[in-house]
């Protein structure tokens, strides 16, 4: 199994020694995938400068481009001997988020790989402006690789949603998705295999508020079918795993389950804590705006209070609200 064809690579100052391009160029040769490797400066500014130190501006962009192309073929030129995947590095200038985006649109590319910013903290800010519009806007997977992280993951997490509506096919697909990812890597990566699930109890407020219009052993039942209901549901996306194994002729060291009552805000993070998981697969955003796994705050609430990488899912036919200038 080939789960990607066109991989795009986000590089910084200090990616040569970084361990998320080596995890970019094994995931490619993995997936006999081309790499591109893309640098992002900003531009000169827009505001109305003297037109002498303009030309001045233009000019040390030209070099600076020159001196980050210079630096990126040198990091691939390794690569580019071993011949083992198509590989190539690409300058542009713009504010980041943007540049990829339409790198992306341009290229195809089916997978972003991009490594977060050096934190001196434990847990604030983990990702930045860049990473959030990425994670948001972005039309196929993003994986942001926690920096410093160590080169394998030991635990993957498939963050779902079984409370899909009658007929919400897509939320459904969006599951297919990130198990299949999460599975796919757990396999590659040799890892552990954690799918999670944080369920809520339905009017749960109103059941055991006074006055009830049900006795406490009817609420207590409907709350323990709930739970069931959703644990058949979980166990019968759990088993869409086997297809993935029997393509790779491998399977993931350990598979768990988590069901948990509660909101996803605050369990989710919560797992990913108790479980030392390494990285979590999460849908972030749907195309409607109404259904979907994590949505809005739900979503920007739990990637804050995560402390691991964390690969993003878009639901079938998302439209990136980024557009190419020629698309206008």
């Amino acid at each position: 199994m080939k789960r990607f064809k066109n991989i795009l690579f986000i590089s910084g100052p200090e990616e040569e020694k970084g361990k998320s391009f080596q995890r970019a160029v094994e995931l490619a040769e993995h997936n006999g995938a081309e790499l591109m490797v893309i640098e992002v400066i900003e531009g000169v500014p827009n505001r109305k400068i003297n037109s002498d130190r303009y030309v001045l501006a233009g000019k040390l962009l030209e070099i600076m481009i020159r001196e980050r192309l210079t630096r990126l073929e040198r990091m691939i030129e390794p690569i580019i001997k071993n011949e083992k995947i198509q590989v190539s590095a690409k300058v542009v200038t713009g504010r980041l988020f943007l540049e990829v985006i339409k790198e992306v649109l341009r290229g195809k590319h089916d997978l972003v790989i991009k490594s977060t910013a050096d934190q001196k903290g434990l847990t604030s800010a983990l990702f930045g402006s860049s990473d959030m519009h990425l994670l948001r806007k972005c039309p196929c997977p993003v994986w942001i690789i926690k920096h410093g992280e160590k080169l394998r993951c030991s635990k993957v997490m498939a963050a779902l949603d079984v409370h899909t509506l009658d007929g919400d096919l897509e939320t459904g697909e969006l599951n297919l998705q990130i198990l299949e990812m999460a599975s796919f890597l757990a396999v590659i990566e040799k890892s552990e295999l954690h799918i999670a699930h944080a369920w809520y109890f339905f009017g749960a407020d109103y059941l055991w508020g006074e006055p009830s219009l049900f006795t406490e052993l009817e609420a207590k039942q409907w709350q323990e079918e709930e739970g069931e209901v959703c644990r058949l549901k979980l166990e019968e996306l759990a088993s869409n795993i086997k297809e993935v194994v029997e393509t790779l002729s491998a399977e993931p060291n350990r598979l768990h389950i988590h069901l948990k009552e509660g909101d996803p805000k605050e369990i989710i993070p919560q797992l990913v804590r108790e479980q030392n998981i390494d990285l979590v697969v999460m849908g972030t955003v749907s195309r409607s705006g109404i259904s979907g796994f994590f949505i809005g705050n739900t979503a920007e609430s739990i990637l804050h209070d995560i402390n691991c990488s964390v690969l993003a899912v878009k639901p079938p036919g998302f439209v990136s609200p980024v557009r190419l200038e020629e698309q206008f």
